[in-house]
């Protein structure tokens, strides 16, 4: 519902995911990242708000492995969680 593109989430990982976005320009991925992230902050449970951070990189050339573009985004995640504990960190 998020985006017009055909998304896959992955769980990999306790509390973490990876949403594979295939053919979807780096725009369009950070806003649909933004927007995931507003909607899960929404929810409260047992009186406990979500903290949702949230890691975006495309995959530039045909070169580059898909490993390599999800490590990227987890670096970007990363760094952002040290700086600001929450949010987006976008990178290309």
């Amino acid at each position: 519902e998020l985006s017009e593109a055909a998304v896959t989430p992955i769980r990999y990982g306790g509390d973490e995911f990876t949403v594979l976005m295939p053919n979807t320009p780096y725009d369009q991925a950070l806003k649909t990242a933004n927007t995931l992230m507003a909607r899960g902050e929404k929810h409260v449970i047992k009186d406990t708000v979500a903290s949702l951070s949230a890691g975006v990189a495309t995959r530039t050339s045909l070169d580059e492995t898909l490993q390599s573009t999800w490590i990227r985004a987890e670096q970007n995640m990363y760094a952002i969680k040290r700086t600001y504990h929450k949010n987006t960190a976008a990178g290309t």
